[in-house]
């Protein structure tokens, strides 16, 4: 399954109190034939930048995972596939329309997966799609509960 994420990785990582609930997933994407997937230059790959540069002065815990992350996922391309927006086909103009200005990216990405799937924290953003049967959005705690972790 190829599984489309925005920042809420990254701030799972660096919140003591999510960085169990983002290393259980992150174990069990890697345990799995499963892949996260983003878009080059997109707001999760900013904030995984800002991540590995910010976590050299976090608790230890947070930057043993932050390495993990990075190591296992970030530099595995057979566990995180970054997509270059020139290689991406369009989103349909309606469903183009029905996104968030700030979300079109992350739409674009997971339109351009296998799945069609996206893994937000942005309730307001499921919302807003949910009736698109051409596209799949899962909130991340209710994710997590039904993901084998």
């Amino acid at each position: 399954m190829e599984i489309t994420i925005d920042e809420w990785i990254v701030h799972f990582i660096a919140d003591s109190r999510k960085q169990k609930d983002a290393g259980q997933f992150l174990e069990t994407v890697f345990r799995k034939c499963d892949r996260l997937v983003a878009m080059k230059g997109g707001g999760v790959t900013q904030k995984i930048r800002w991540m590995s540069k910010a976590s050299e002065n976090w608790a230890l815990p947070a930057r043993i995972l932050v390495r993990y992350f990075l190591g296992s996922f970030l530099w595995n391309s057979e566990k995180f596939h970054l997509l270059d927006e020139s290689n991406l086909k369009p989103v349909l103009p309606e469903i183009e329309q029905e996104t968030p200005q700030d979300d079109r990216y992350l739409v674009k990405t997971a339109m351009n997966t296998q799945d069609k799937l996206i893994l937000t924290t942005d309730s307001k953003l499921k919302k807003k799609l949910s009736h698109r049967q051409e596209l799949t959005i899962h909130l991340v705690d209710e994710f997590l509960q039904q993901y084998d972790c």
